[in-house]
């Protein structure tokens, strides 16, 4: 699936999906500085998706190492990278084939240091694209044999690991026509960009890895001192109404 998702990147249609692609992750990883960058899944091999960002080393993983690019051959799901060693990872259509997206999310957690950076890229079910992909179904062609999955899936799947959705968008309004006239003819929608951020064929998620303190917060202790405070006026005011017995004096 993914050789077939590289070569259809090679296309027409592929090339103007990438190039939009590589526009919006740029605004996002110049501003990104680190030590290890890892992208899951390889979509062109003539393309580097982290060029512009200010990682010192970058490397890709995908099932078939002997491509142009990629230098870790493994498996999205149990990654062959050592915990929390990562500082940003990207995945390209990942989720869309893979047998287990959950997993997929889950092992990006693990590989993550704290604070660190994921953008997710996919296609969109609530577009042109994913009303040709109920269309074309039953052709089993990529991209249309993937799975599509809604930003708001992912995003409940990331909450659920801890993450923190920091931006969420969506682009590439045009259908998906394999006519680069009239693709080029109707390009004029995507400057509806309100439109384009809710049926963009596109979608793109940044999120960040949150850790939890190992001492409590400001606002914990204070809640704490307002308890055991409560808990103190309370058993004054019980004693306050209890009568205890007075002995005469001999």
């Amino acid at each position: 699936a993914r050789q077939a998702l590289r070569e259809w990147y090679q296309s027409g249609l592929g090339q103007s999906v990438l190039t939009q692609i590589q526009t919006h992750i740029n605004e996002v990883v110049h501003k990104i500085y680190g030590y290890q960058g890892l992208q899951i899944g390889q979509i062109s091999p003539q393309v580097d998706l982290l060029e512009n960002s200010g990682l010192l080393r970058k490397q890709c993983i995908d099932f078939d190492h002997t491509q142009q690019g990629i230098e870790i051959q493994g498996d999205p799901c149990t990654l062959p990278i050592a915990s929390d060693h990562i500082n940003f990872l990207l995945m390209a259509h990942t989720l869309e084939f893979t047998r287990d997206p959950y997993q997929v999310l889950r092992e990006a957690d693990r590989v993550l240091t704290a604070d660190g950076r994921l953008i997710i890229i996919g296609f969109s079910p609530y577009s042109f694209w994913g009303l040709t992909k109920t269309i074309f179904r039953w052709r089993k062609e990529t991209p249309w044999n993937g799975r599509f999955y809604s930003q708001w899936r992912i995003n409940d799947w990331l909450r659920l690991l801890n993450f923190h959705v920091t931006q969420r968008q969506s682009f590439y309004l045009r259908p998906p026509l394999r006519s680069y006239i009239i693709r080029e003819r109707i390009a004029f929608v995507e400057k509806a960009r309100y439109t384009a951020s809710l049926l963009g064929g596109i979608h793109m998620i940044v999120a960040c890895k949150k850790t939890k303190p190992m001492t409590p917060s400001h606002q914990t202790w204070q809640r704490r001192r307002k308890a055991v405070k409560d808990s103190f006026t309370e058993t004054a005011r019980k004693a306050a109404r209890c009568h205890y017995p007075q002995h005469e004096k001999d």
